[in-house]
């Protein structure tokens, strides 16, 4: 991963908003998991069955269990990032202990006809693990972090006294910190009221800027399942299952940028800014799925998964202190200070796009003792439309202001 824009925030105006499109992937875009086997095979589950896995896949699959089992599957994931800011490279690693499905299979089969059974399972598995850190530091003679803030207000059409409204600030997470601890502020060049950030005088002075960041990213998501199948002669399985999804994402921003010269009348020496979001939910859907073995060597499979609709909640804060020079001082401020001392808040619902797999499988020397197999050949076939992401607000009273959000939210994805 390359770095050369100084940095990209989840910042936003007056809410709390801080969905972007880049959310829709996250709580949409599942990485590789599920039991050992299934790693094993890619993934490539939807007709082979015989698997707890089958239960997030293709429910049918569950058709294939005539006993009961238990599965346990620990897991140990590797997460390193590289980052290249202004020619700095650099790299860090975020590796952990996880636990990837685990659960019950149920199986019974009838007593009068075995090829005739039923199973059911109960399993949890994580769809995605948001453990990482990102992080780089070096020079920067082009551009300053304040630069963003600087732009936002003076595009905005505000004060700078509507702007600090503590009751009604437009931007609470922004210029409004930045304003309220000099890290930018109004100056008169050549009769020209412009809005400047302090270190740019750095900038214009020719001298470089020392930049540093740090991103942490902690949770996961995880799902718990309740599956059944009916098996029919060994021919038809039929399953369905459904799905309680489990959300937990928190984020850490801490950004970091200092005067690297020795003049000590430059109005600026630093500015430390935190950012900390965290978002929390559950939600729920359905996959079904079905599975025909016209010969006992060959399963072919189809299996439908509806959308998820997930009932998520953002809590949002972040924090600015800048000590600025000629004269010496220090402000800090916090995001709450403008947000009635609670962090920003939003509730809404995101409902991910619906999947269907087709799937095929042949099985070498397709036998009951399936110690004897010899081996399989499988390949599974995913639609997925991640243009069919949506969000809607879950608050009581929704505003026209959330109404428009959404819906240009929608559209940029």
């Amino acid at each position: 991963m390359k770095i050369y824009l100084l940095l990209t925030f989840l910042l936003t105006g007056s809410s709390i908003y801080a969905q972007v499109p880049e959310d829709a992937i996250r709580y949409s875009f599942y990485p590789q998991s599920g039991t050992a086997r299934n790693m094993a095979i890619g993934g490539a589950m939807g007709s082979l069955g015989g698997d707890l896995n089958a239960t997030f896949v293709n429910p049918a699959g569950l058709g294939f269990y005539k006993t009961n089992e238990f599965v346990i599957t620990p897991a140990f994931s590797f997460n390193n990032n590289k980052a290249k800011f202004r020619e700095t490279n650099t790299a860090n690693s975020k590796n952990n202990f996880a636990f990837g499905t685990t659960g019950w299979v149920f199986g019974h089969s009838s007593g009068k006809n075995s090829r005739n059974s039923s199973a059911f399972s109960l399993a949890i598995t994580q769809t995605a693990n948001f453990n990482s850190e990102v992080r780089y530091k070096g020079l920067n003679n082009y551009s300053s972090f304040s630069e963003q803030f600087a732009e936002e207000f003076a595009k905005s059409g505000y004060t700078i006294d509507e702007v600090l409204d503590r009751t009604n600030s437009p931007f609470p997470y922004t210029s409004a910190p930045a304003l309220y601890t000099y890290l930018i502020d109004t100056v008169t060049v050549n009769g020209i009221k412009q809005v400047k950030g302090a270190p740019e005088y750095i900038l214009d002075a020719g001298q470089a800027l020392q930049q540093e960041m740090i991103k942490k990213t902690k949770g996961g998501m995880s799902e718990v399942s309740i599956g059944f199948a009916h098996n029919s002669k060994d021919k038809w399985f039929i399953g369905g299952a459904i799905g309680v999804p489990l959300v937990s994402y928190t984020s850490h921003t801490f950004f970091k940028e200092s005067d690297t010269s020795n003049n000590t009348a430059n109005y600026f020496n630093q500015v430390e800014y935190t950012d900390d979001f965290k978002t929390t939910g559950m939600g729920f859907n359905v996959k079904l799925g079905i599975i025909y073995r016209p010969k006992d060597y060959i399963r072919l499979g189809l299996a439908i998964h509806t959308p998820t609709w997930m009932f998520l909640k953002d809590e949002h804060y972040s924090n600015f202190a800048t000590k600025v020079e000629n004269p010496g001082d220090t402000f800090e401020i916090d995001s709450r200070f403008f947000t009635s001392g609670q962090p920003g808040k939003a509730e809404y619902i995101q409902s991910t796009p619906f999947k269907a797999i087709v799937s095929a499988s042949y099985v070498f020397r397709e036998v009951k003792d399936v110690t004897k197999q010899k081996g399989f050949i499988s390949a599974d076939i995913e639609y997925v439309q991640h243009r069919g992401s949506r969000f809607q607000s879950d608050n009581e009273t929704v505003t026209d202001e959330e109404k428009a959000y959404y819906k240009a939210l929608e559209q940029s994805g």
